[in-house]
């Protein structure tokens, strides 16, 4: 398996227990005329030219411990990076428990939107382009409280620029979502655009993340980007 692999990285056991070690050895094997002499050496019959053979050591038997194995002609390739098996692999530690359980402070950006639809009004009147403001709030499921975020508004514009942060401390990464929502800013009554839900383990892991925006469970074909970033590091 080694000679097929040439390179390949293998797990340590405890002898005393043959319990895994989580330590890991990368060895690298290549066929030489010495590998067949040395097996002569041990009792094993030369093989031919056309044929390969891969001697086994066992350690804890010692010099005895060779035997042989015929393998099939198969052409070897050199391998330019090491091909361990995924059984190999170090185990990798549960997130729900480093990284996930750990309060973060973070920074949530409002990026930008777009798709916010222009109205169409009668009677030779100007149309109406939405002047667009966002709600934000983070939602910890911790002792911390954190006050709905409100931006800038944004004029005449289907596709508002905010570039706006705001920075929130001790936050259940885990746990926590922010909610978004997005208004139209009017004399007598704002109106609803619509709103979304973001984990922010998901948002962090994306870095930047562009979400569609729903009025109750129906989709409105305009979107917001936010940013979340780890801070304090």
């Amino acid at each position: 398996q080694l000679l097929r692999k040439r390179l390949m990285e293998v797990q340590l056991e405890d002898e005393s227990s043959s319990t895994p070690t989580k330590m890991y050895v990368t060895l690298k094997c290549m066929e030489l005329e010495s590998f067949s002499r040395r097996a002569s050496d041990h009792g094993v019959n030369a093989i031919g030219s056309d044929e390969e053979v891969l001697v086994h050591y066992h350690p804890h038997i010692g010099d005895e411990g060779f035997e042989a194995t015929l393998l099939e002609e198969t052409p070897l390739q050199e391998s330019t990076t090491p091909q361990a098996t995924s059984a190999l692999k170090p185990p990798e530690p549960p997130r729900d428990k480093i990284t996930l359980s750990k309060d973060v402070d973070i920074r949530v950006t409002a990026v930008q939107g777009r798709g916010f639809q222009v109205r169409k009004r009668r009677f030779g009147k100007k149309d109406d382009i939405p002047d667009v403001y966002l709600k934000i709030r983070m939602n910890s499921f911790n002792k911390e409280e954190f006050p709905c975020w409100k931006t800038a508004t944004i004029k005449d514009d289907t596709t508002p620029q905010w570039n706006e942060y705001k920075d929130f401390r001790r936050v259940n990464r885990g746990k926590a979502t922010i909610h978004v929502d997005a208004y139209e800013d009017n004399r007598i009554k704002d109106d609803y655009i619509g709103g979304a839900n973001l984990p922010v383990d998901q948002l962090m892991q994306k870095g930047t993340l562009e979400v569609e925006l729903q009025d109750e469970s129906t989709l409105t074909k305009t979107w917001v980007t936010l940013r979340c970033t780890c801070i304090g590091l």
